[in-house]
């Protein structure tokens, strides 16, 4: 587990095997300084159960000496021989050309790696819409991670129509990074997803009463027809929306969410990351948001909430 949910080894183990106990074979991570200790926990969880689970690893590795660095760490805090699924995490625009180069890229690390049995599928994960479908091309692909949830449904959407391979899709932060449920019941939010009929969908589970929860809520979810009512206005990251001055709107907008939803630590955060380039009003993103939405307005909100927590922080230090 991440280190803010503060579960031991022991405790981690006991939650990760009544995860299994109820039904849950599949168990995604990453390396650890992206995961906090999460890959050695489930290695010490399944040390007895190894070839009855599937494991999942990634690692914001783009070259092929990185990617193999980052494999042998894995391998280690898994305690085992191999990973089921081992894959590059958040392929970007920036990164995409270094990590899928054949001779010396990442790509190229996990294919050597396959034909060895250390590694037995290659998975991508990424944020844009134009990679998933490019990653899913590839026949030696075959996962494809995306974020889907209902603020965040509109990048799939976006995908599919670039020629995403559907069938290569694994879902995940289907509760917005445990930010939706704030806003609608966890089983609604599974519903979402799964309605999709994605490969797989994965909810992340950080102690005892999450699991209660998911658990509850898978039961529910798979007897009823459950329907999400979140506000029209709100961006669904559909990434169609082009700012002539290179902000980026859709991530932008995402932080807005985050921070009206009361997650102002990871909002602040992120906002300082991406908002580098001050937004003129110029309107022209209002002809290519396919919802209508008033771009330029939503901007000035999370301007306004950005200012007014960074003046609180200020005067409250």
């Amino acid at each position: 587990m991440p280190p803010h949910f503060n579960l031991d080894k022991e405790d981690s183990k006991r939650l990760l095997l009544e995860a299994y106990n109820f039904g849950i074979n599949f168990y995604d991570t990453a390396i650890h300084t992206e995961y906090g200790d999460s890959e050695i926990k489930i290695g010490h969880a399944f040390n007895k159960l190894r070839d009855r689970i599937v494991i999942s690893s990634k690692a914001r590795a783009y070259t092929k000496s990185d990617m193999e660095k980052a494999m042998l760490s894995s391998l280690k805090n898994l305690d085992t021989n191999y990973v089921d699924l081992y894959g590059i995490h958040q392929i970007s625009p920036t990164n995409y050309e270094t990590a899928m180069n054949p001779d010396y890229g990442a790509i190229c690390a996990l294919r050597e790696a396959k034909a060895k049995g250390t590694i037995r599928s290659i998975t991508v994960g990424t944020h844009h819409a134009d990679i998933a479908a490019e990653c899913s091309k590839f026949t030696d692909i075959d996962m494809v991670q995306l974020p889907y949830n209902p603020l965040e449904y509109g990048l799939y959407d976006s995908a599919l129509t670039a020629g995403l391979d559907k069938n290569k899709v694994v879902f995940h932060k289907i509760l917005g990074g445990g930010m939706l449920p704030a806003l609608c019941s966890i089983s609604s939010l599974l519903h979402f997803a799964l309605k999709e009929k994605p490969v797989s969908a994965l909810v992340g589970i950080g102690n005892f009463y999450q699991l209660s929860e998911l658990r509850q809520a898978y039961e529910h979810t798979i007897n009823n027809e459950n329907t999400i009512l979140l506000p029209h206005s709100e961006c669904n990251r559909c990434q169609s929306c082009i700012c002539t001055k290179g902000i980026n709107i859709s991530k932008l907008l995402r932080y807005r969410a985050y921070a009206l939803s009361g997650f102002h630590r990871w909002a602040l955060t992120g906002f300082t990351k991406c908002y580098t380039l001050k937004c003129d009003r110029c309107g022209d993103c209002l002809t290519t948001c396919p919802r209508s939405l008033n771009i330029p307005l939503l901007i000035e909100e999370a301007e306004n909430w950005f200012h007014d927590l960074v003046n609180y922080k200020e005067v409250n230090k």
